[in-house]
């Protein structure tokens, strides 16, 4: 696999999952707490990792309009699915 497609399937794994999580959430079904704790922080860690690498891309080949959009793109999942993670940890916890 080359380096360079990997925030793309980061990409595309990361909103899957973002997408599974919002659907069951807004359909009301009930998915065990420990897979939805995993499919977030999973998607966290492969989102942010295709955001490190997109960028680690640009600072060794310059400055690309395509790699800032991915990079961003791969943050805005990875965000939605730690703050999904973290609430769902403060839920336990209260």
């Amino acid at each position: 696999m080359n380096k360079s497609n990997y925030p793309v399937i980061a990409l595309v794994i990361a909103v899957t999952i973002a997408f599974v999580l919002l659907a069951a959430q807004m359909a009301a079904i009930r998915m065990p707490l420990l897979a939805v704790l995993m499919m977030s922080e999973f998607g966290f860690l492969v989102g942010a990792s295709g955001a490190i690498v997109a960028i680690k891309h640009q600072m060794d080949h310059g400055i690309d309009v395509r790699y800032v959009a991915l990079a961003i793109a791969c943050l805005v999942p990875a965000i939605f699915l730690g703050i999904t993670g973290y609430q769902l940890w403060v839920s336990i916890n209260a």
